[in-house]
């Protein structure tokens, strides 16, 4: 289980595969491609690897979810259309791997991760301005983090690591409230200001007035999606600024390459569709 995110951005791929059919597919063509690896590793031929028979779950036509059992030779049937498709991705400015646009942040969210973020909301209330703007909200919206505390809880599925959220404003603010915000509030999908107080609070966004050097532009660009941003009668540059780290562990990594997310998206003016 997992959270999955997409930034909404249209494109002949979404044209022939909707997020509900999509994302399914993507995450079985990633299992299958890692089965299929493990397998040749140990010894098997692709003709004894297409008849091995795993269990899946994908989307009927009324939108409901099956569990079935299928060999792995029709699994590459049914993802085949990725194949085909992927071409498309190439021109995209989210295109720097196939199905760019689509991520995921894995169950359990790590004790490390959460840890985390509670120093983030930390600073972002020292440092205050924008960066408190979703710490405000939570107080003004009386958000309870009721959904994450149920998660937290469950005894059939492990969503933290952590049993107990931690306390980062003690009595008022804490990491299931913060994680109820950070994932859309029960929205599924939400804009640009939505993803503008998620940026500041997570601080991952440099701006400037004055305009790249064209040789840093061009490298921002592709890598760190350095993209000229309209706001109000105010020519600005806004960059993303947060960086992979030796330390982080999956959870962090997921979550910085959905902040990357939020800030394309915020940049293209598009929402962000999210399922969790």
């Amino acid at each position: 289980m997992a959270i999955d995110y997409l930034v909404d951005l249209p494109c002949r791929v979404k044209e022939k595969l909707p997020f509900e059919r999509l994302v399914p597919l993507v995450k079985l063509k990633v299992s299958l491609d890692q089965i299929i690896k493990d397998l040749k590793k140990r010894g098997e031929t692709i003709d004894k690897i297409k008849d091995i028979k795993i269990r899946i779950q994908l989307r009927n036509e009324k939108g409901l979810v099956e569990e079935r059992e299928i060999k792995i030779e029709e699994a590459l049937k049914i993802t085949k259309i990725l194949e085909e498709l992927k071409q498309f991705c190439r021109s995209c400015p989210l295109g720097y791997i196939p199905f760019g646009c689509y991520g995921v942040i894995n169950y359990p969210i790590s004790a490390l991760a959460e840890k985390w973020i509670a120093e983030i909301a930390k600073n972002a209330a020292i440092e205050g301005g924008q960066r408190t703007i979703l710490l405000k909200t939570i107080v003004e919206d009386k958000v309870k983090g009721e959904r994450v505390a149920l998660m937290r809880a469950s005894k059939d599925t492990k969503f933290f690591e952590l049993k107990e959220p931690i306390e980062v404003i003690p009595g008022i603010i804490n990491t299931n409230q913060i994680f109820e915000v950070l994932f859309g509030m029960g929205l599924r999908r939400f804009g640009k200001w939505y993803q503008w107080m998620i940026l500041n609070f997570v601080d991952a966004i440099t701006i400037s007035k004055n305009t790249p050097e064209e040789k840093e532009k061009q490298r921002w660009f592709r890598w760190q999606f350095f993209i000229k941003n309209l706001v109000k009668e105010t020519d600005v540059w806004i960059r993303f600024k947060l960086k992979e780290e030796v330390t982080d562990d999956k959870s962090i990594y997921q979550l910085k390459w959905y902040f990357r997310a939020l800030f394309t998206a915020f940049c293209l003016k598009k929402d962000i569709i999210i399922d969790w």
